[in-house]
């Protein structure tokens, strides 16, 4: 799922990097093809305005009709001694009439190589020319175009990312129901066959070490309850729930890794799911032991602030990469031969989704261990 995630992203970005090459191609295109009809309409007026200076009156008409055809190439015409003698489609001010050809050219934008003109025998005049504000707006479409470009691209990951999302909370929420379902019915055999081992007086001193067992699948049960539909959480003193978890652990791990608990204080109120929040910190204990190659340690602190409570799951193992930590939390991710990947997932949805938390890693090192903290609001 993870992998599928990551080339469909990737096919987005490509599409929309092909997407916003082909639209400078083709607006640069445009804009130099505009700029050229420019150049050749401005062409076009200087002839006319020289025809018309060697023309007689009679014959002015058609090199009129010219000149008026431009109505939006900017123009400024000069003569020999840099005077200005006429503008068009142009805003211009009495303060413009001021200033210098150069800063006049300058300040609207003129294009500076000129069209020369002959005007008689002896005189000649200038016609310097800029973009049209059509042209000038082309400009700016390119950058328009890609950031709209990008912006679909993003809600498209976005909208795609919801979907998924919202397939993985069915899938979980159907998954979760139908495991309690199951595990239901043999649950209530072992029980009923254990009432009747117990009259029978049969194996007494194991029946109460199958019992626990019995429980543990109860709570397994329950959890799985949980999480397919909404849990029922409550203010609880969450040391107990931590300390009952540990002893828990210690009875089924390996005896060379020890867990030692350290509280800021006796009593840390938190609203919580009891046999959801214990199988966080079972998760987060398995964790740290999987990732001990022989002897160390999981350290458990336990500290609040005003409105937080802070539980830190420190271990002393192997660490993991920065590649890893990026994934860690995917389902389906695992670094295990044998695994599904789900447990640090469901732990996260636990934690986010149930009891308003964050859960992330705080920091790790290669060879030195890792630090899972728990972020939840105080009751």
């Amino acid at each position: 799922m993870y992998y599928r995630k990551n080339i469909l992203r990737s096919l987005f970005l490509i599409i929309g990097f092909f997407i916003a090459i082909g639209t400078l191609f083709y607006t640069g295109s445009l804009f130099e093809r505009i700029a050229k009809e420019e150049t050749e309409k401005v062409q076009l007026f200087a002839e006319a305005l020289k025809s018309m200076s060697n023309q007689e009156q009679d014959g002015l008409s058609i090199y009129w009709s010219v000149l008026q055809m431009n109505k939006n190439v900017p123009i400024l015409i000069f003569d020999d001694n840099e005077r200005l003698l006429q503008h068009k489609n142009i805003e211009f001010s009495p303060a413009d009439r001021k200033l210098s050809q150069t800063q006049l050219l300058s300040k609207k934008n003129m294009i500076s190589d000129p069209i020369e003109i002959q005007i008689g025998k002896d005189t000649k005049q200038y016609i310097y020319y800029g973009h049209s504000d059509t042209l000038r707006k082309l400009r700016y479409i390119p950058a328009i175009q890609i950031i709209l470009i990008f912006m679909l691209i993003i809600l498209g990951l976005i909208i795609v990312k919801h979907i998924q999302k919202a397939n993985q909370d069915n899938l979980w929420a159907g998954l979760s129901k139908e495991t309690a379902h199951q595990l239901g019915t043999p649950i209530s055999s072992l029980i009923g066959w254990i009432e009747v081992l117990e009259e029978q007086n049969i194996a007494p001193n194991y029946l109460p070490e199958m019992r626990k067992d019995i429980d543990s699948l109860n709570v397994v049960s329950n959890r799985f309850s949980n999480i397919g539909s909404t849990p029922i959480t409550c203010v609880q003193n969450i040391i107990p729930l931590v300390e009952k978890t540990i002893d828990y652990m210690e009875d089924r791990i390996s005896h060379s890794v020890k867990i030692h608990l350290n509280k800021s204080s006796e009593i840390i109120n938190v609203k919580v799911n009891k046999e959801l929040f214990t199988w966080v910190i079972e998760n987060l204990i398995k964790n740290g032991v999987d990732s001990i190659v022989q002897r160390g340690k999981i350290t458990i602190n336990i500290n609040e602030s005003d409105k937080k409570v802070y539980i830190d799951i420190i271990d002393t193992g192997k660490g993991m990469s920065s590649t890893i930590e990026r994934q860690i939390f995917n389902p389906g991710f695992t670094t295990k031969k044998r695994g599904w990947g789900l447990g640090l997932s469901l732990t996260k949805r636990i934690v986010k989704h149930y009891h308003n938390g964050r859960i992330f890693v705080k920091n790790t090192e290669i060879g030195k261990g890792t630090t899972f903290r728990i972020v939840l609001p105080k009751a």
